[in-house]
């Protein structure tokens, strides 16, 4: 049986210069057990900033911020 609602992977992928990069991107809403299905990158988070200490709350918003704004359950609710 297939999953219902809105489904995101956030990838945190290791360093190719100084920094993590941070990708979030919606899954297909028909997807299986077992299998990823990627419908579209909503955006990228991070830089050599991003992860200093005091911005974690920063980097940690502009996650969530990218996963509501790009929920059609939330943007729903919020009509």
């Amino acid at each position: 049986m297939p999953y219902r609602g809105d489904s995101f992977i956030v990838y945190v992928q290791n360093p190719e210069d100084t920094f993590p990069l941070i990708r979030v991107c919606r899954r297909r809403r028909d997807r299986t057990r077992g299998r990823v299905g990627i419908e579209e990158e909503l955006g990228q988070v991070g830089n050599q900033n991003g992860f200093i200490d005091p911005n974690y709350d920063k980097t940690a918003n502009e996650i969530g911020r990218l996963i509501l704004d790009n929920s059609d359950i939330i943007q729903d609710f919020r009509a």
